[in-house]
């Protein structure tokens, strides 16, 4: 008998030697310098999680395996969205935000969808309740300060089975005591019901003085060969922001992204048909797997209804915005795109079709919104201010062009598209000067 030297398995091999080099890639990774480019801070939890992801996307990288890289990156962009959020609600919001996600995280890591959705019905029952406490803030704050109270001690009764100190003589059992905290609460949102429904109102403030003059040049004008809903959609938001005080050449940037863009309430079109290699990989995961082309792609919400978007949406963000889509003057991708159908729906509902008209409403509200948070003011319009602010006029609207492009708008092909809004954003502005 000869002797027959032993082998082994090469793709085993390699796989192992793969996770063994994306686990040393991860731990080395510099996460401290992360954090300080994004603005962030990880706390432990979540910096297992971030880390489990890299981990995920070099493994992916070393196999060429494109799908799994997006999916580890956009869950890792979600969580990084989660942690943002956090930074802005209350410390009890923080802790069921944090319990909340662990849950979906682990869940998804073992492919438990039943647990996933729990989880995600879980935090939006914690979002629903800060948008009710938020929405009563400015006219009955002391109510508001005391139905987050409340709520904040029911989470703490239901997570320990335990009764705050102060209340321990008022119940005999913690259940008696989250029972008398729903019962509070129900009082004070009984006495402040509120409609569904905002006005709705159909056109923003009139811009005054130099505004009005801005807008009627852009209203007037025919050199940019803009569609009707474009220029509505750019004559609409330069109102909304010069009433928020933007300077016109920063607002100008803004207008020669819209330009590129999309149209209010318009859902990108995965119609690739003179050329189908182009599709991106989201939209056609979004063609195979919720029939997009035929529901969503072209369509407009006012077609297609607040519900049924957000129910899908609803379904993306539970895997991570693997699937994704553009809508709107803006065309928002991902969990953008979820932030703006809650903008859609504190104004209008959840059972409702906006016109286009209502769907510049919804949308300005989001840019506006985007914008004067601290994150996107920071990263857009504070940049663009303290690089370029004291350019000449035109100079200063292409640079607030390219850095939305860079910094907002973020479009396939940046580095094309921001050099064709930039000079978009310098025609534009000379238009809203009259001097083109």
């Amino acid at each position: 008998m000869k002797w027959k030297e032993p082998t082994f398995d090469d793709t085993s091999l390699i796989k192992v030697l793969a996770a063994a080099n994306a686990r040393r890639k991860a731990d080395e990774y510099d996460y401290e310098e992360e954090q300080n480019k994004l603005n962030l801070t990880y706390p432990d939890w979540a910096k297992e999680w971030i880390k489990k992801y890299k981990e995920a996307w070099y493994i992916a990288e070393a196999s060429g395996d494109r799908i799994a890289m997006n999916k580890a990156k956009e869950l890792a962009d979600a969580l990084r969205d989660k942690l943002r959020k956090m930074t802005t609600i209350p410390e009890w919001a923080q802790q069921q935000m944090q319990k909340q996600t662990l849950r979906w995280m682990e869940a998804n890591e073992v492919g438990n969808v039943r647990v996933m959705r729990l989880a995600s019905k879980a935090e939006q029952g914690i979002e629903d309740k800060l948008k009710l406490i938020e929405s009563m803030k400015q006219k009955w704050p002391d109510d508001a300060k005391t139905l987050n109270d409340l709520t904040a001690k029911w989470y703490y009764v239901d997570d320990n089975e335990f009764i705050p100190y102060e209340d321990r003589e008022k119940y005999a059992s913690p259940e008696s005591a989250k029972a008398e905290y729903t019962k509070q609460a129900q009082e004070i949102i009984a006495k402040h019901e509120m409609p569904k429904k905002e006005e709705r109102k159909e056109a923003n403030e009139p811009a005054q003085g130099m505004g009005k003059a801005i807008i009627d040049n852009l209203r007037n004008d025919t050199s940019l060969g803009l569609s009707k809903e474009i220029n509505d959609a750019m004559i609409n938001i330069t109102t909304t922001l010069l009433n928020e005080g933007y300077e016109p050449a920063f607002v100008a940037g803004v207008l020669g992204n819209i330009m590129a863009e999309g149209s209010p309430g318009k859902f990108e079109s995965s119609a690739y048909i003179a050329n189908p290699s182009a599709e991106p990989a989201y939209l056609k995961y979004m063609d195979k797997n919720y029939d997009y082309r035929n529901v969503f792609s072209g369509k407009n919400i006012s077609e297609v209804g607040i519900k049924k978007t957000y129910a899908v949406l609803k379904e993306l963000e539970k895997g991570g915005y693997v699937g994704k889509f553009g809508l709107g003057s803006v065309q928002w991708t991902g969990g953008r795109t979820m932030g703006l159908i809650q903008c859609y729906i504190e104004l209008y509902g959840e059972d409702y079709y906006p016109t286009k008209a209502e769907s510049l409403i919804a949308e300005n509200k989001m840019i506006v919104k985007e914008l004067n948070g601290d994150y996107y003011n920071k990263r857009v319009y504070q940049k663009w201010k303290s690089q370029y602010g004291n350019s000449n006029g035109a100079d200063a609207a292409y640079w607030a062009g390219s850095i939305v492009t860079y910094k907002y708008e973020i479009p396939h092909d940046t580095d094309k598209q921001a050099e064709i809004r930039a000079n978009n954003a310098k025609k534009v502005y000379k238009v809203m000067m009259g001097s083109n």
